[in-house]
């Protein structure tokens, strides 16, 4: 007989009891089920040992976000699970809120008979009361051992939409198998997320139309925003391949160079299915560019380039790796837009980690006549970051974070900001997390120390009246795990990296997302407030939970700024 490990969503950011439960959280819940037990984290109690616990939730690491009708709320059912093979403890890499420590790496997992793991949202009948009978709202199943052996795509573990009580709602999950590196240690794991919210696809109109917030200005906001936004997909597969053979062929052109090891290490195990392996290291998003403006982002990371002299052939690339044609993400921002007003949307034009041996970098002027073809109606403003020329109507950069938010979306819908790497570490004052501190996003796939270290010393700066805006990036690099791939023995590589859920990146999104987040949260009301500028916080697999925090941050840093 089949039962099930159901995890109850809580309210808030704080620990509430069923009273506050039943004001403020009547709608939705989520479930997390494996067979074999049950369980109920949140407002039930936690009814199993940690040896349960490790046999029934292998190495699976869950992350919930819910937002209800005012509040962003994230719940960790469980940051990371497993078991040590010696104590039979639950080991939390990094740890987290009101948990320990991390305890020995984790035993692997045995995935042996029957598995799944099923997303579920159900709307309560009795408020602060779970029961079975409540009605689904949204349903998905995954059999874990068909993910492992060659299951569906991570790509097809996007996004739905579903309504409730006259509100529509957006959600986000993804589960994966990846392995995990901390230092020399390797283990093959699943990770799992999953996030609820209202439709953000007009969130910032939303928010001017409120009394309150009517004239809070571009320099008020925390953005959302998509880090490497346009690899969402692989966009000339055949030139990758070819780029590829190029590089493993002469792999002592840069023989560091981590994603060139694993890749060519792969290449020498796996005969077939080398795209897989590219899409599981390289893909950072899951959806097209209009899924993630509904999903609530509003700042765009693109880093076009052409392999070409084809003034058309300008695709995001990632590295080496080619994403979404350049022209094909421009029409889903006017798309977006085109029947948007109050809304506007940030693109940030960069060559952050572009291979100069294969690509060449867009120039301005390229890009400005793709603008005012792709984007016809949302009256673009360029800036160029590194010259002194006025764009627009408002005088300099600094004067647009003084400008009415209102007024912004009403007469460029649109703000590109241009510029190079070189150029950027040396003059164009913007407070990026990353910037200086890259071995920090690098130190571990499983501890969010490093990053936070990093995002702290951001907070930190961004008083500083020279800066344009702050980039806070909470995802990790991953390169732990490429840097890491000597660890690797020949059958992870394979299962791995060949497994169509084998994505290494989004393995560390729940990890990361939980730290962080929290983080965040809590510097929402001090340090964050006291930012010049706009923050944006830049994430890989972009979720209405962290649009959720942002808008609800974009409201603390105001309301503190009148006081």
């Amino acid at each position: 007989m089949k039962r099930n490990v159901m995890g109850c969503m809580q309210g808030g950011f704080k620990t509430l009891d069923k009273q506050q439960l039943s004001n403020k959280f009547q709608r939705v819940i989520f479930q997390g089920m494996l067979s074999l037990g049950v369980f109920f984290w949140g407002v039930m109690p936690i009814t199993s040992s940690a040896q349960d616990i490790g046999d029934i939730l292998p190495n699976i690491n869950f992350t919930y976000f819910f937002e209800d009708d005012s509040t962003p709320v994230q719940q960790v059912i469980s940051p990371y699970v497993s078991v040590d093979c010696s104590t039979s403890k639950p080991y939390i890499p990094g740890g987290a809120p009101n948990m320990p420590s991390p305890l020995e790496p984790p035993c692997s997992p045995d995935l042996t008979g029957e598995q799944e793991f099923i997303i579920q949202i159900r709307n309560m009948q009795r408020p602060g009361n779970f029961s079975e009978n409540d009605p689904v709202l949204f349903s998905r199943s995954f059999n874990l051992n068909t993910l492992q052996t060659g299951g569906e795509s991570f790509l097809s573990q996007t996004s739905a939409k579903f309504s409730a009580n006259s509100n529509n709602y957006i959600v986000n999950y993804g589960i994966t198998f990846y392995t995990p590196v901390d230092g020399s240690s390797a283990v093959e794991a699943f990770s799992s997320y999953a996030a609820v919210g209202t439709d953000k696809s007009t969130w910032m109109s939303d928010l001017t139309s409120q009394s309150d917030f009517s004239d809070i200005t571009f320099g008020d906001l925390v953005i959302p925003g998509s880090h490497d936004a346009g690899m969402y997909m692989l966009g000339d597969p055949e030139t990758t391949v070819n780029i590829i053979q190029q590089i493993c062929g002469n792999i002592v052109r840069n023989p560091d160079d981590p994603l060139n090891l694993l890749m060519c290490t792969a290449v020498k195990f796996v005969s077939e299915g080398l795209l897989t392996i590219i899409q599981n290291v390289a893909l950072t998003q899951k959806e097209p560019i209009a899924a993630q403006l509904e999903n609530g982002v509003r700042f765009l990371d693109l880093r076009p380039a052409a392999y070409t002299p084809d003034p058309d052939d300008f695709y995001h690339v990632h590295d080496f790796v080619q994403g979404a044609h350049l022209i094909d993400i421009l029409k889903d921002v006017n798309g977006f837009l085109a029947n948007k007003s109050g809304e506007m949307v940030v693109i940030q034009v960069s060559d952050q980690g572009l291979d100069y041996d294969y690509f060449d970098y867009i120039t301005e002027p390229n890009l400005s006549q793709l603008l005012t073809q792709y984007l016809p109606n949302a009256n673009p403003c360029v800036f160029n970051v590194t010259t002194t020329a006025i764009p627009c109507s408002y005088g300099s950069y600094f004067a647009l974070n003084d400008t009415q938010l209102t007024k912004v979306a009403a007469e460029n819908q649109v703000i590109v900001i241009y510029f190079n790497s070189m150029e950027k570490q040396s003059s164009v004052n913007i407070n990026d997390s990353y910037e200086g501190n890259s071995s920090d996003y690098s130190e571990s796939s499983v501890d969010t120390s490093g990053v936070q270290s990093a995002v702290t010393e951001a907070l930190e700066n961004c008083q500083n009246s020279e800066y344009r805006y702050t980039i806070l990036q909470i995802q990790d690099t991953n390169s732990a795990v490429l840097a890491n791939a000597s660890v690797l023995d020949d059958n992870m590589i394979v299962d791995v990296l060949n497994t169509p859920v084998g994505s290494a990146v989004q393995g560390t999104k729940p990890t990361f997302d939980q730290g962080l987040m929290f983080y965040l949260i809590a510097k929402e009301g001090s340090q964050l407030s006291d930012c010049k500028g706009p923050v944006v916080i830049l994430n890989d697999f972009v979720d209405v939970g962290m649009s959720s925090v942002s808008i609800k941050s974009s409201q603390t840093r105001y309301n503190n700024r009148q006081q």
